[in-house]
């Protein structure tokens, strides 16, 4: 019901037409031992910090384009690992998806960091990843009008997709050479 309830996102510069085409863009690497470090300090998930940052990032892009309002508030999807620690070693996927409110209105980063370390906390404890692995699990087998009606609606509740997809573990090898970098 939660899902459904929710209202469009706010129009801002970053809402389209959802498609193809994208863009992307690089900063030089940050060291993950001082992004950790960062967010041991401010008692916060190496991911909650990011999250901050990113809207942190959006919120300067907005002020590009005039102040943004305070209460200003945009939804990013976030998938979530549904799988238990056991099953990790198997194939295919197993997500969930969390609508996470981004507070890009916020100027102060540490409450920033504070709103969406407990809304990213209280999501991930729902039942709303479940919820959504369900729905598109019945809906991947649906006829196609009917995925397209699921994306568009689900388009309307988000403005961005996060993801951070954990690195292995160990090293691994292309070609006899360890791989450092993507």
């Amino acid at each position: 019901g939660r899902l459904l309830g929710y209202g469009r996102d706010p129009a801002t510069p970053f809402k389209g037409e959802i498609g193809v085409p994208k863009r992307v863009a690089w900063t030089e690497p940050i060291p993950l031992e001082d992004v950790r470090a960062t967010a041991k300090a401010l008692g916060a998930s190496i991911n909650d910090l990011l999250n901050s940052a990113m809207a942190g990032g959006l919120r300067r892009y907005l002020a590009l384009h005039g102040t943004p309002p305070p209460e200003l508030s945009i939804r990013a999807a976030m998938p979530v690992n549904l799988r238990p620690l056991e099953e990790m070693a198997e194939l295919g996927n197993r997500f969930g998806l969390i609508f996470l409110p981004l507070p890009v209105g916020e100027a102060d980063p540490l409450r920033r960091l504070s709103g969406i370390r407990k809304r990213s906390a209280a999501l991930r404890r729902s039942a709303e990843p479940l919820v959504v692995h369900s729905l598109l699990r019945f809906v991947g087998g649906s006829p196609a009008a009917l995925q397209r009606l699921v994306v568009k609606i689900f388009g309307t509740k988000a403005t961005a997709v996060f993801t951070n997809v954990p690195g292995p573990k160990s090293t691994l090898w292309f070609a006899g050479r360890a791989i450092r970098d993507i």
